[in-house]
């Protein structure tokens, strides 16, 4: 496709069958008789050996979370989808847990401790890790502290009278712990980040709106924060998947949130009017779905056209690092895109003979 001469090997050289005209071992080579075949890449492909599969849970524990019941809704879900027993990578998997309102609560879950201690850090500009050796821990060691921290979580927080929401700086605690080794961020909203790094203004939000250009304004991204620190996710091997559930009527600006989980290659799974006995099920299905399903990671995709041919787009959650490679932390079987193909200027010649 891409006019490269290869040079093929004498033991790939195989008889015609006289009967079929076809290779006699036409069914014995995959790539002969399949639509589609994988072949598992060399260690030469690799820049690092494989890093283990890791869950961070990037829970919003504000008042809103804990009025529509959001918050111990994504706690039991979680606990759901690790008692299935059905989590990717088995004894190397790795999760850990944060929450966030107008702080960040870290969770210390040592082995010497009874139970997992709670760490605040309130200072959102010049964030750090409370807990640098003991932010990621191996699930299948730690199972039953684990479940008793997720039990724990929306008491600690049923009194809660915090409106404001950091998320912005809790990615930034989340890609401060995870940048290491990579992996998937599942992040659970209720609110407009409204304090902290990424803080948004609630008061871009106008109902009044009939201009149809402003409205069209209202889909697109206010600035480009999060896209900007996609990319620095990107560069880690991370991926962000959102689960939003705001108040009714409540603004979230997600045209400029979701970029996070656009340019990462995750997704955005938003549940309007949340309430647990109708939605519950819902939720708690498709955490489920993402923390089961097979998944490869730091995985990148090139695409070769023959001469005479140009890409001219990509869509898709997915970026873009050049002309024809994308890069894909988290790459699933849900995962799609499409491609646009043109053909160069000038390469079509047309020949008439009289």
């Amino acid at each position: 496709m891409c006019e490269f001469v290869n040079e093929t090997a004498q033991s790939y050289y195989s008889p015609v069958d006289q009967n079929t005209g076809l290779r006699t071992d036409v069914y014995q080579r995959p790539e002969l008789c399949n639509g589609a075949c994988e072949f598992i890449a060399t260690g030469d492909y690799m820049v690092r050996a494989p890093m283990p599969p890791v869950y961070l849970f990037l829970i919003e524990t504000s008042m809103a979370a804990v009025q529509t019941g959001f918050l111990e809704s994504t706690c039991q879900a979680i606990k759901h989808s690790i008692l299935s027993g059905e989590m990717s990578g088995s004894d190397r998997t790795l999760v850990s847990i944060m929450t966030f309102d107008s702080s960040l609560h870290f969770y210390n879950m040592d082995s010497s401790l009874s139970s997992a201690q709670m760490v605040v850090v309130s200072d959102l500009e010049d964030i750090f890790l409370p807990l640098p050796d003991d932010m990621l821990i191996n699930l299948s060691e730690n199972e039953e502290k684990i479940m008793d921290l997720l039990d724990t979580i929306p008491s600690l927080f049923a009194e809660t009278r915090i409106q404001e929401s950091c998320f912005g700086t809790a990615l930034t605690g989340s890609y401060m712990a995870m940048k290491h080794v990579g992996g998937k961020v599942l992040a659970f909203i209720a609110s407009i980040p409204n304090c902290g790094m990424g803080a948004l203004n609630a008061g871009r939000n106008n109902p009044g709106l009939q201009q149809k250009n402003e409205e069209i304004e209202m889909l697109k991204p206010i600035n480009k924060d999060y896209a900007e620190f996609a990319s620095k996710l990107i560069y880690m091997q991370m991926s962000c998947d959102l689960f939003v559930a705001p108040l009714p009527g409540q603004y979230i600006d997600l045209a400029t949130v979701k970029m996070i989980a656009q340019d990462t290659g995750g997704e955005v799974k938003f549940y309007d009017n949340f309430r647990p006995q109708t939605m519950g099920k819902k939720l708690r299905e498709e955490v489920k779905h993402v923390l089961t399903r097979f998944t490869g990671w730091e995985s990148v995709m090139r695409v070769r056209v023959s001469k005479g041919w140009r890409i001219t787009h990509f869509f898709g959650h997915l970026f873009v690092r050049g002309q024809d490679l994308l890069t894909m932390p988290n790459c699933n079987r849900d995962y799609n895109f499409a491609i646009t193909i043109e053909m160069e200027e000038g390469v079509l010649t047309i020949s008439i003979h009289s």
